[in-house]
């Protein structure tokens, strides 16, 4: 039902996932994962509030969550160290770029045809998945966070994975997950800021 005339209206939570609030119980749950698996993250990033969110509504039990971490976090230190460009880039951003060892940020230097002042481009397996996954980036919404368009039903996924193989399609698909997560988690901290502003 539409609000009531002059009703305030109420800003969604910019930390929650799939509602929009964070339950005092999945606070409670994700104090537990980090305490966890701190030791496990790539970079600071993955140990956010809004991070472990994410975890912690993916799986039901404790130990299923601190697997998941486990495992996604064991991809992403495999995955950077073993392609170049992308182990200085992702190395890098973990140490100086806000988002903290995401590959988004390699996603967003190809998108823009640049390495970070490096003469090459992006790789010719990049170019071709960028050319046939229907996934664009179109602006963003009335809060400031980012807006996509996924084409699920026109992917010939088995056809892009021949062509390139199935591990370089899943680097792509979570570069741009990455991408979108950063946007998202770059727009949070804005206003999270501008909050305290307003609050001092």
């Amino acid at each position: 039902a539409p609000a009531a005339v002059g009703a305030p209206h109420k800003r969604p939570s910019l930390t929650a996932g799939k509602s929009e609030t964070v339950e005092p119980r999945e606070r409670a749950d994700i104090t537990e994962l980090r305490d966890a698996v701190r030791d496990d993250a790539f970079a600071p990033r993955w140990l956010e509030d809004g991070e472990l969110l994410r975890f912690v509504r993916a799986r039901k039990t404790f130990e299923q969550r601190v697997e998941l971490f486990r495992e996604a976090m064991a991809w992403r230190t495999k995955w950077a160290a073993s392609h170049e460009p992308a182990a200085t880039v992702y190395a890098a951003s973990a140490r100086d770029a806000p988002q903290l060892g995401s590959f988004g940020v390699l996603e967003r230097a190809w998108c823009e045809k640049t390495t970070g002042g490096a003469a090459a481009g992006p790789p010719a397996w990049w170019a071709f998945l960028s050319s046939h996954l229907p996934f664009e980036l179109y602006g963003r919404d009335r809060h400031g966070l980012p807006v996509t368009y996924l084409g699920l039903g026109r992917m010939d996924l088995a056809g892009v994975a021949r062509e390139v193989g199935i591990e370089r399609l899943e680097q792509k698909i979570v570069m741009q997950n990455d991408m979108f997560l950063d946007l998202a988690r770059e727009r949070r901290l804005d206003a999270a800021a501008a909050d305290d502003a307003d609050a001092a």
